[in-house]
């Protein structure tokens, strides 16, 4: 909150809208860097063993990229997005646990952006960055963002089917808004 204050009060202090309006992007790509490197910071407390079902979701991944069928070798409750992207990166990665972990903190930074992306078109610079602040520190986001359980698979793939959809471009945006229902259904 500290630096975005900091952040708030440098562009009202500036000399005049020209120099403002020159000074807005370098600014906001610092104030988005920050937002991001502070959230990838806290969430590397996050990475550690849970007792939530994410590791029947790391199991059920880890069967589909050593070549077994789920919903034919294996009972699986879920849509099949659910566990495709952690067995492509178990797949091409090999399993390990912290691959799980951040490919779901990295799905709630990309749902993240994609809802600054919009705040930005549609209220305008520092509203963006607001909301980007707004949603990584937010408690739920903070806690549960590194469980692997799909809601943060799903919401990446929601945001940013409506960033599309808000921007006209209805094709890009029913595939992104396909593969959220493919995910999870919350």
């Amino acid at each position: 909150g500290a630096g975005l204050l900091a952040v708030w009060a440098l562009t009202r202090t500036l000399d005049g809208p020209a120099l403002r309006r020159r000074l807005a992007l370098p600014v906001e790509v610092v104030a988005v860097s920050a937002l991001v490197g502070l959230y990838l910071l806290l969430k590397t407390n996050g990475l550690r063993y849970s007792s939530t079902d994410e590791g029947l979701y790391f199991y059920a991944a880890k069967l589909w990229a050593d070549g077994k069928q789920p919903y034919r070798d294996f009972f699986f409750s879920h849509p099949p997005l659910h566990i495709a992207l952690p067995a492509l990166a178990y797949k091409l990665g090999g399993y390990h646990f912290l691959i799980g972990k951040w490919l779901s903190a990295l799905a709630a930074l990309g749902g993240a952006l994609a809802g600054w992306r919009m705040a930005r078109r549609h209220l305008g610079v520092w509203q963006g960055v607001l909301a980007l602040g707004l949603t990584l520190m937010a408690g739920e986001v903070l806690q549960a963002s590194t469980n692997l359980t799909g809601i943060n698979l799903t919401t990446c793939w929601l945001m940013w089917g409506l960033w599309a959809v808000s921007g006209q471009r209805f094709l890009l945006g029913g595939v992104l808004l396909g593969a959220a229902a493919s995910t999870g259904f919350y």
